[in-house]
């Protein structure tokens, strides 16, 4: 092989693995002493584009959550026993509406959604009588994925755990092992 064409091979290849970092997924934690002590204040750092995961201690129950995402490929992974951990190891971390407004644990809006709740609670989320999703409420497209995770003691007009609207595409909603929406009201 001749020393040009050696040469383009290797920037070829420094390219490719250049694009192979940008696309790995960022990781953002939540909790006392992490990078971030809400889990809105992650959600609003996740960039646009990429696969990105936050990571919530199980320390504390986050109470008054309204969180609002848009247009975003991230995991929402409760479960972690402090900040610096790679693995969850602990029980589900809760994200409570209680004492916020009267809104859904976590909204979902915009196209293109990629969202993955594991080893999380919703409880406690407080739409109005005539709103949706007292634990979730996606309207928009995309995929919503609640794995190990429980939806429950929320209430809303319509779809007291959750409502999923497609707007803008098809939502789906994915319901996988471990996963419990008991006990909400509509």
């Amino acid at each position: 092989m001749n020393k040009a064409l050696k040469t383009a091979h290797t920037l070829l290849a420094l390219a490719i693995a250049a694009q192979a970092l940008d696309a790995c997924a960022a990781v953002y934690t939540v909790g006392s002493g992490c990078t971030y002590a809400s889990v809105q204040n992650a959600v609003n750092a996740v960039p646009a584009t990429g696969a990105h995961e936050i990571r919530i201690t199980n320390t504390a129950t986050y109470i008054e959550q309204a969180i609002s995402i848009s247009g975003r490929n991230v995991t929402l992974r409760g479960g972690y026993v402090n900040c610096s951990e790679n693995t969850p190891s602990g029980g589900n971390s809760i994200l409570s509406g209680e004492g916020g407004g009267n809104d859904s644990v976590l909204t979902i809006r915009g196209t293109s959604n990629n969202i993955i709740l594991e080893r999380l609670s919703l409880i406690r989320g407080d739409e109005v009588y005539d709103g949706y999703g007292g634990g979730v409420d996606f309207r928009g497209s995309g995929i919503l994925t609640l794995r190990t995770t429980a939806l429950s003691q929320n209430y809303a007009g319509y779809g007291g755990g959750a409502s999923v609207i497609g707007e803008g595409g098809n939502a789906v909603l994915r319901l996988e092992s471990g996963t419990s929406i008991l006990l909400n009201n509509a």
